[in-house]
């Protein structure tokens, strides 16, 4: 395993070292230097850095050598140049590697890494020398028989520890253990002695050549008067520099001349035996000392007594205080614990309640229980300190995660339940970490319960992580797109943070689109804008308007086909009249209808990404190569190679074969928005919406073009469309006096190609309005025993279909039958459904819920839902330019595609047919957010913000020089 490693599991791995000192980070993040630099600098090791050039020499991808493009310290990985993988879309992505399975070939030097070899070079040097110091002393320790005579006439600290028995001539004479040095010591400095204690010098200051003199045996008369036997042991500390003057110098043969060396020698025995005869010395414990010196027979009856001693000692001393301490409980229990009773009140405030019967727990007044004082995370202050009182159970249960121990199987976007026992749950902050019982699968609670919570976390976190400086927002926009930002856009930061724009660096969808582009020549792209906004035989050339900016914005124009069709080009010439002062010169081309054009092959695309991530341009016969195959669809064609499109069988094939729709054999609800849109991973959703259902246009060629609408198969850049923007409720109840508990949908017959026997019955808006014709009987899930704050059991109902359905659908067309070609068509179409006049924006603000779906494309009522007091629900395959600046289940409630989750969610928010089970509150909290939202993330500032910021990647795209890619750059 890697050096620094503590598990092969990433997370446990990260987890261990997450809130480690910088000490353990530079360890983890050294790498060994090859043989040539250790011997240039002398040190073995050291911190990688960016730029150093390195050499794999274990795991995947050993013998690879490259530039380092990055460190990253949090994830104690580091990134070669060259060292990536290509995922199944074609995208190329960097790999991690550990820093312990490279060796450092070259390294950068700047002025603080020189600093730091200088040091590691000294440091080494001088750990070498104390090697040598250690072999010198083992050579010592090999003559242990021989003692040093030597006499002080400096010395710092003397210690007195008892030591072995020394008395002279006595029968326990012991030689001292062979990594001791053995010496005399004068009689002025045996403070204590006897032949049954022993003096240690603490520290002494020991030349390498001085006062070494010859062998010779103890002189102080209080050790007994016996030759030899007042010897004294060096103590275990280290050894420094001592005689400044010596008025006898000797030279040792173990240690050179003149050299000062600290070194440690090990303790000997504590306990020792009496010896010889003279006067029994008083060891320095005192009368511990006394109370354990040992001799003869009396050894083991002595070691009982003194554990005796202690044993009684710390009895007396822990039994004191206990005692203490549990009077101090006591008062601290009447307390509360913090100064104030359990009701938050002073001393004077409880004296009626403890004098009235509350005693010393006072915890009743009268016989009524006082309820206590609740704190952060649910338990009260009694409870957060002793948990495991009787009283406590059931705050404890209220505050326990419900979903502890639980996971839920998450795939392409959604989330599908009921969620099983997780294998090995993750720890949970402040609470011990315990596994699902069958009782906790079996009774868990709702899920959406469980998507509301992590979608607030979600958005509460990427609110708190936007950059506040410009030097933040620098560093995020090339840590997520691998890239200086475009020229400007220090006057972007600057305009968004006047503007008190939010969500500062979250357009990775707009990036998505803006990338490809930057694989193609700007010289290129320029010519193919003049045709989308010149030839008139080009395809597309009369679906479109162009916007001249000119002067810095001092002069905007507008030219093209349908610049006088509808609004929409003058809603873009004042969209962009405030930001055109910011911008360079350049032509705009937009197109005024409501979907999507341009498209490119899966591979294309890949291609295109590889080349932008590097900062180079394909050559034009690869940017043009259409590279389509027709033994694909359309669509299948347009998806990456590896998608689960590519495998379904042919948009005929299954209409011949009547496999139109599936019902999902597990329930799910969505967790991710975008990635269900997606239907390159969802063709299960092909047919039943009328912009997709049929093969797909063929793949083409990039062409630079603006749109309303895009889709996560098309490649044209997406605006922010201005289309009833401007509409709002005029009178909008509060949620308690709305009138109808139901969910609400009036609209026309857009959106699907009614002339097609398929999209008349299968698409998106007709399969809407037939739900209140379902048949037969539904067994759905909801959550009828939910506390408060604590979520109960999920269980289920029956009931039948259309009964329920009316009682929480009204969804009906509005006026006639349209796209539906001739009129005896749309007779037929409109015997299917109910159908309504019109129906006011007051009427439809009486319901609680309202219900969003696509039409052709972009959906221009939401903003107006949005900022109503009813909680939205949306189902659409549409991304818009705000889909990274919201966030599902806080702000709307997000539905698939083929309603399945309609009926479902419904049962949570709005109980079963008798109103049991409901979730008003949650419904209302949502609809409060989503309004919330749409007025502080949704104003006409915050388009301008997201158009300026999508005008600066277009003008680098297409004023930068061939031979100068990054000339635009920051």
């Amino acid at each position: 395993m890697a050096a620094g490693v503590v598990s092969i599991s990433s997370r446990k791995a990260h987890k261990a070292h997450f809130a480690a000192p910088s000490s353990v980070r530079r360890v983890i993040m050294s790498a060994p230097l090859s043989k040539e630099l250790r011997a240039e600098h002398g040190t073995r090791s050291i911190p990688i850095r960016k730029d150093d050039e390195v050499k794999i020499v274990r795991g995947t991808y050993k013998g690879r050598e490259g530039r380092v493009t990055t460190c990253q310290r949090k994830n104690f990985r580091i990134f070669v140049e060259g060292v990536s993988r290509d995922k199944g879309n074609g995208a190329t992505v960097p790999i991690g590697v550990n820093a312990s399975n490279v060796v450092i070939t070259k390294l950068k030097l700047d002025k603080d890494r020189k600093n730091i070899l200088s040091r590691k070079s000294t440091a080494q040097k001088s750990k070498s020398e104390d090697v040598e110091m250690k072999a010198r002393v083992r050579e010592m320790r090999s003559h242990a028989k021989r003692r040093f005579c030597s006499g002080f006439e400096h010395y710092d600290e003397v210690k007195m520890v008892p030591a072995a028995e020394t008395g002279g001539g006595g029968a326990h004479a012991a030689t001292p253990p062979v990594d001791q040095f053995r010496v005399s010591i004068p009689p002025q400095l045996a403070l204590a002695s006897s032949s049954a204690s022993a003096a240690y010098v603490a520290s002494l200051d020991w030349p390498a050549a001085a006062n070494m003199g010859p062998l010779r045996g103890g002189t102080s008369e209080r050790d007994g008067g016996g030759g030899g036997g007042g010897g004294y042991y060096a103590s275990p500390t280290l050894f420094k520099s001592w005689s400044r003057s010596s008025s006898s110098q000797h030279s040792s043969p173990l240690l050179p001349a003149n050299q000062y060396r600290r070194i440690s020698i090990r303790t000997p025995r504590i306990l020792s035996s009496g010896g010889g005869g003279g006067e029994r010395g008083r060891a320095p414990l005192g009368w511990v000392g006394d109370f354990v010196r040992l001799g003869g027979a009396r050894s083991k009856r002595s070691v009982a007594y003194f554990a005796a001693a202690v044993v009684l000692f710390f009895y007396f001393v822990t039994g004191a205080r206990i005692w203490r301490e549990d009077k101090s409980m006591r008062s601290f229990m009447r307390a509360g614990g913090f100064g104030l009773d359990y009701m938050g009140r002073t001393e004077d405030e409880t004296t009626g309640v403890q004098h009235g019967g509350g005693g010393e727990d006072a915890s009743t007044n009268g016989g009524e229980r006082l309820p206590p004082v609740p704190v952060d995370g649910g338990l009260s202050k009694l409870c957060a300190l002793f948990p495991w009182r009787k009283d406590c159970a059931e705050q404890l249960r209220q505050t326990r995660d419900p979903f502890q121990g639980l996971v839920y199987k998450e795939d392409r976007g959604h989330l599908f339940y009921p969620a099983v026992a997780a294998p090995d749950p993750p720890p949970s902050f402040g609470q011990p970490v315990r596994r699902a019982t069958a009782a906790d699968v079996e009774h868990q609670p709702h899920p959406i319960h469980y998507l509301i919570r992590e979608g607030k976390q979600a958005w509460k976190a990427k609110v708190a992580r936007q950059s506040k400086t410009l030097k933040e927002a620098v560093a995020e926009y090339e840590r997520r797109y691998w890239r200086r930002p475009p020229k400007g856009f220090d006057h972007w930061f600057e305009f968004a943070k006047e503007n008190e724009f939010v969500m500062i660096d979250e357009f990775d969808a707009m990036m998505d689109k803006v990338l490809p582009f930057l694989a193609v020549k700007p010289s290129t792209l320029a010519q193919r804008h003049e045709m989308i906004q010149f030839d008139k035989d080009f395809w597309i050339q009369d679906k479109t308007f162009t916007l001249e900016l000119k002067g810095h914005g001092e002069v905007t124009e507008l030219h093209g086909p349908m610049k006088n069709t509808n609004g929409r080009a003058q809603q873009m010439l004042d969209l962009t009249r405030k930001i055109g002062k910011f911008l360079p010169d350049m032509n705009i081309t937009f197109t005024g209808h409501d979907v999507p054009w341009v498209t490119m092959s899966g591979e294309t695309r890949a291609k295109h990404l590889v080349a932008a991530r590097e900062g180079q341009v394909l050559p034009d016969d690869v940017s043009g190569d259409y590279n389509d195959d027709w033994k694909y669809d359309g669509w299948a064609r347009i998806c990456p190679p590896d998608s689960p499109m590519r495998k379904v069988a042919s948009f005929d094939k299954r209409m011949a074969s009547k496999q139109i729709y599936k019902p999902p054999k597990q329930r799910s609800f969505i967790r991710d928005h975008p990635k269900s849109m997606d239907l390159c991973y969802h063709p299960e959703n092909q047919l039943l919406h009328g912009f997709s259902a049929w093969s797909g246009p063929r793949p083409g060629i990039l062409y630079p073009l603006f749109v309303s609408t895009s889709t996560s198969l098309h490649s044209d850049m997406l605006i922010s469309p201005v289309d009833q923007w401007d509409h709002t409720i005029q009178t909008d109840p509060a949620w308690e006096d709305k009138e109808h508990n139901k969910v609400v949908w009036r609209g026309t017959t857009t959106g699907a190609d009614l002339t097609i026997d398929h999209m008349r019955k299968w698409s998106q808006r007709p399969r809407l309005c037939k739900l209140p014709f379902t048949s037969g009987s539904v067994e759905l899930p909801f959550a009828p025993k939910d506390e408060p704050r604590v979520p109960g059991p999920m269980e289920t109902f029956q009931a039948r279909a259309q009964a329920l359905a009316r009682h929480w659908f009204d969804f009906r067309f509005l006026g006639e039958a349209k796209q539906c070609g001739d009129p005896a068509m749309c007779d037929s179409f409109e015997k299917d459904f109910l159908w309504d006049d019109w129906m006011d924006p007051a009427k439809q603000a009486e319901y609680k819920y309202v219900i969003d779906v696509d039409g052709n494309g972009w959906s221009g009522r939401f903003h107006r839902l949005m900022k109503s007091n009813s909680m939205v629900l949306k189902s659409t395959i549409f991304p818009e330019w705000y889909q990274d600046m919201i966030q599902p289940w806080v702000h709307y409630v997000p539905i698939q595609t083929d309603f399945s989750d309609l009926w479902t969610t419904m049962a949570f928010f709005a109980g079963d047919n008798l109103g049991q089970g409901a979730h008003d509150d949650l419904a209302k909290e949502i609809a409060m957010a989503g309004k919330d939202w749409a007025e502080k993330h949704w104003r006409w500032v915050d388009m301008e913000v997201y158009m300026y910021r999508l005008l600066l990647e277009y003008a680098r795209m297409i004023h930068r020089p061939d031979n100068g890619l990054q000339a635009m750059d920051m």
